[in-house]
């Protein structure tokens, strides 16, 4: 009796780890338009203001406890500034 529920267990695993490695990403083309019209909002919006991106975003990082807001804004201003990057 516990070696086929062991049998059992084991088979179960196996299964579901196969039918986890079989998943497709998700893909959904009103996301990827909302992404596209997202990045042409923050760059007409919000202008770099000569800071590399690097420390716009420690500065974003840093303002994240205090005043959420600021950061937000701070992390806009850093996506507008190095728009390749995926930080």
């Amino acid at each position: 009796m516990r070696a086929l529920q062991s049998i059992l267990l084991g088979i179960f695993l196996i299964v579901s780890f196969a039918a986890g490695a079989e998943e497709r990403p998700f893909v959904h083309k009103g996301v990827e338009k909302d992404a596209e019209r997202y990045e042409t909002y923050i760059r007409d919006t919000w202008n770099p203001d000569g800071r590399n991106a690097a420390e716009v975003r420690l500065a974003a990082e840093r303002l994240l406890g205090p005043d959420p807001r600021a950061a937000s804004r701070t992390f806009a201003i850093a996506v507008a500034t190095d728009r390749k990057s995926p930080d």
